[in-house]
């Protein structure tokens, strides 16, 4: 794991002086549980059809599930380094990359001692973005983290509904999406709307909720609202 590390604040020291960067930040939630993040992305060549990433994230995880004693909640902050490759086509953007991941893990059984707990794991994602027309946009995003064995997925697509000429600062879209993720503890799937403020200088605001169903191994499913918030900034 130290040599991992080593590797990675390496790759850190050569593409931190790149201009490009993004600047990501959001938090979704439920009645059940939430998940709040922000993160600094570094990428070389964005001009060129192929560049190298870096991305630096901080979060925070809570949630809870039910046991035959009672609810046993779960909070998990931690902190994650990746590296990964974008390509770029005339239409389509595609990143895929490892890395690797800490958090410190927290557990409030229902019955039974609280146990605390430092994860370390691997960290795979990939993310494809395409643009089918200058106002309309498709997505797909993925990542598995090995810390707690967590497996996240998104997908939907966007259209823009205003200044579909271009000629003032912001621009509103709508859109649709379908998230499932989960590990051995819960699996969760939601689908619902999202409104989206997009401005001219590479920043973007976004509103999302809908249907959330939460399954688990030993509890019956759980159907509710969720919501999220997010914030995306090119520089």
């Amino acid at each position: 794991m130290v040599k991992t590390l080593r590797a990675f604040l390496l790759v850190a020291a050569l593409a931190a002086p790149a201009p490009a960067q993004e600047l990501i930040g959001g938090y979704e939630g439920d009645a059940e549980g939430g998940y709040g993040f922000g993160s600094l992305v570094l990428e070389t060549a964005r001009e060129r059809p192929r560049g190298l990433v870096l991305r630096l994230t901080g979060s925070h995880l809570r949630y809870r599930y039910p046991e035959a004693a009672g609810d046993t909640e779960v909070t998990a902050p931690g902190a994650a380094l990746g590296v990964g490759l974008r390509l770029r086509g005339a239409k389509t953007t595609f990143t895929v990359g490892p890395g690797v991941e800490v958090r410190r893990k927290t557990t409030e059984f229902a019955a039974g001692p609280r146990r605390e707990e430092t994860l370390w794991g691997a960290v795979v994602s990939a993310e494809l973005y395409s643009m089918p027309s200058p106002t309309s946009a498709l997505f797909a995003f993925g990542s598995w983290n090995g810390a707690d064995d967590y497996l996240w997925g998104r997908a939907g697509g966007k259209l823009q509904v205003s200044n579909r000429s271009f000629a003032r600062s912001s621009s509103w879209l709508l859109g649709a999406q379908v998230t499932v993720h989960g590990n051995d503890e819960v699996d969760v799937v939601q689908a619902g709307p999202l409104l989206e403020l997009s401005l001219k200088d590479g920043g973007s605001f976004q509103l999302h909720g809908g249907w959330s169903r939460r399954s688990y191994p030993v509890a019956p499913s759980r159907d509710q609202g969720y919501f999220g918030i997010s914030y995306y900034r090119r520089f």
